[in-house]
This record gives structure tokens, sequence and C-alpha cells, in this order.
């Protein structure tokens, strides 16, 4: 259970995360949350991470969240290697939207990325739902990507300069990347709560503990289609989302995916 804090929700209770060796060894963590008492808004409990399935370069695993209602499994592809993608060659497999919207990236890396993470759209798309075309995407009102013509899968996609993900589900599915980086006291004040500020600082692992819980928060507005229009120090509360969380503390990255209860 979460530690509590009087006057304040309780929260996720995040392990002491364990260093990874490597891409092998990034650990994965599910959760789902259980309603709290009345008048005791909360957060979701988080048990300790279990290791993820991973490859060397495009990774692929398929997380089954454990509930009472059976839900698709969700398959996630990753690839943390973006430093060895051949750019041109990728360029020429992107449908022609994809790759004039690539090149307006002035750095390579950021071309890099953006190709790298189509591509496992549409690696995903083949192996998953046997589709071959190039993914035709649109945007919903609120921004949040979809797929043309076939309402019934969902996917997300990020890319943060460590690596890009893709989530793909036959539900709605939120996915945030962010690469590890020192903890800013400053930045945490503004997009946490007081709570989550002190379960951050008392941790051994300040750093990871806010990307983690930063990549929770970005993932759940990504799902609903929010953007981080609303106020980021209350997107966990009182929340039903299911979160699965991986740690490559090797790679120097944290991903979140999250569905709907």
């Amino acid at each position: 259970m979460g530690d509590k804090v009087r006057g304040s929700p309780s929260l996720p209770e995040l392990p002491s995360p364990q260093l990874s060796q490597s891409s092998q060894n990034s650990q994965t963590s599910q959760t789902s949350h259980h309603p709290s008492p009345p008048r005791a808004p909360s957060l979701p409990d988080l048990p300790s991470p279990q290791p993820s399935q991973s490859s060397q370069n495009s990774q692929t695993s398929q997380t089954s969240q454990t509930s009472h209602h059976p839900s698709p499994p969700i398959m996630i592809y990753l690839n943390d290697d973006i430093t060895s993608l051949d750019l041109a060659a990728a360029l020429q497999q992107l449908p022609q939207w994809r790759r004039e919207q690539a090149l307006r990236y002035r750095h390579e890396i950021d071309r890099k990325l953006n190709a790298a993470a189509y591509m496992l759209l549409w690696q995903g798309l083949k192996a998953g739902y046997g589709l071959e075309a190039p993914p035709e995407l649109a945007l919903l009102p609120g921004g949040k990507p979809y797929l043309k013509g076939h309402p019934d899968i969902h996917f997300n996609l990020s890319h943060c300069p460590k690596a890009a993900l893709c989530a793909i589900a036959g539900v709605p599915v939120g996915a945030d990347i962010e690469s590890i980086r020192p903890y800013n006291p400053q930045l945490a004040r503004r997009v946490l709560s007081e709570a989550e500020v002190e379960q951050v600082e008392s941790s051994p692992s300040p750093d990871i503990v806010f990307a983690r819980l930063w990549t929770m928060k970005e993932s759940l507005l990504k799902l609903t289609g929010e953007g981080i229009r609303r106020d980021l120090k209350s997107v966990l509360v009182n929340t039903s989302a299911r979160f699965a969380t991986t740690i490559n503390t090797a790679r120097g990255y944290v991903f979140t995916v999250c569905t709907e209860q």
C-alpha cells in the first residue's frame, strides 16, 4: 500500500529501482487501481517491478493486464538503438507525408526518432493485425492520433533522446517514454503534488522515481487525449487507470503504458 500522508492522497508505492545491466534486464511493473475509502483520494499502488521481455534493437513485448475483466494483450515495440538507424533507408520506407514530417526536424536525431516511431507502429500492425499498407493517421479534435479505417485498433507513440516507443492494443492506450535526468526540485514542485514531491525526495533514486511519476502522468493524459493542458499535480488522483512501467537504467530511460480499468 502507499505511504499515508495526513491530509494528502496516498501515493503509489514505488520500490527502490534495481540497476539493470543491459536492455535484457529492464524492469517492468504493472498496477491496477483499487478504490480508496470515501473522502480519501488516492493514486494507484505499484507493485515491485518484474523483468520485462526485450531484445537488442527493435524490442517487442506483450503485456497482459491482470484484471477481473480480461482485456486484449498490449503489444509494446521499442527501439533503443536509435543512433544505429539508417536514416536514409528509413525515410525511403516511409509514406510521403511522414517522410516530409520527419524532414521538418532540424536535428538528425529527431528525424531518426520520428521515423523510428512510425516504423514501430507499422511493424506492430503487420505482426499483430496483418496490415501491410503504411498506416494512415489522423487527429481527433483534442489532437490524439488515430488509425484511419480501423477504429478497433488503438495505439500511442512516444520518443525521447534515448529511444522510440509504440504501444498497440484493442483498447484505448497511452504511452510515454522519458530519459532519466538529474532530479530538478524546481520542476518537480511545478508538476507534482506535495505528497508526490515528498515521495520522490525520500527515495534513494529521486531521478528515477520522478521519471516514473512523470511517465505515468503523461501516459494517462495521452490515453484520455487531454495532453498536458490540465493541472499536472492532480493527474493521478482518483484515477482508475492501469499502468505498466519499465525502468532501464543501463540505457537511461523509463517508460509507462497506460490503459483504462
